[in-house]
């Protein structure tokens, strides 16, 4: 049943990016780092230089940081599965405690550096 088919495989109950984008930054202890359509002009060096790096490495994904909500959906696959016999399990809530133990992971691991 999956012949022809786009299958997305998204959480049913994701949050937005600039809510994920937020809740790092908190995490990190940055404050007054924007991104998305309020971008800006900080007189602090330090926090400048961050806004401009932050701006470098996700402008590819800004479309997805200034939209509300990108709307991709796992219709397809949950119907497919259905058809097969087998369910797409719930997974684990992506909020603020998802992405603090993200990112305590990623710190404890150095980030993935050698």
């Amino acid at each position: 049943p999956a012949d022809g088919k786009t299958f997305q495989v998204v959480h049913p109950n994701r949050p937005r990016v600039s809510d994920a984008f937020r809740w790092g930054l908190d995490f990190l202890g940055f404050s007054g780092i924007t991104y998305g359509e309020t971008q800006g002009g900080d007189d602090n060096l330090f926090v400048s230089r961050l806004q401009k790096f932050i701006a470098r490495g996700l402008g590819p994904y800004r479309p997805y940081i200034s939209m509300d909500r990108q709307d991709f959906g796992d219709a397809v696959l949950r119907a497919t599965l259905r058809a097969t016999e087998k369910e797409y399990p719930v997974p684990p809530p992506m909020d603020r405690v998802f992405f603090a133990q993200l990112l305590s992971f990623a710190i404890k691991r150095n980030f993935g550096r050698s």
